[in-house]
């Protein structure tokens, strides 16, 4: 008798199992089609767009900003190529003195909460 209530709750996880395997392809083939969608409108915008990491000093305050992802609208602006300045900072991107220049702009986009047009 014992044996039954066991195959059956080992029948019973199993399926929860491959119920919930069944539920993680549908979330990734969902996520992998989202992310396709993003990268195809972030491409195709008609405004520059790039996003940038914030590199913080040790008491928190913002020192620089790395590239991390640009979109075509912008390389042409800039007349960059990608692969030449992904994870670079603004002053290597666009010489010394730039990190300086647009840090006001910056502190208000962190103050604000919104983009800068």
């Amino acid at each position: 008798m014992k044996t039954q209530d066991t195959n059956g709750d080992l029948d019973a996880l199993q399926r929860k199992l491959k119920a919930s395997e069944n539920r993680l392809f549908v979330a990734e083939s969902k996520l992998a089609q989202l992310k396709e969608l993003y990268q195809n409108l972030f491409n195709h915008l008609a405004d520059e767009v790039h996003l940038w990491k914030v590199i913080r000093e040790k008491e928190g305050r913002i020192k620089t900003w790395e590239l991390a992802d640009v979109n075509p609208a912008a390389l042409i602006t800039w007349g960059k190529q990608k692969e030449k300045i992904i994870g670079k900072t603004t002053d290597e991107i666009f010489g010394k003195g730039t990190t300086e220049q647009f840090m006001p702009i910056v502190r208000q986009i962190f103050n604000t909460g919104k983009p800068h047009k």
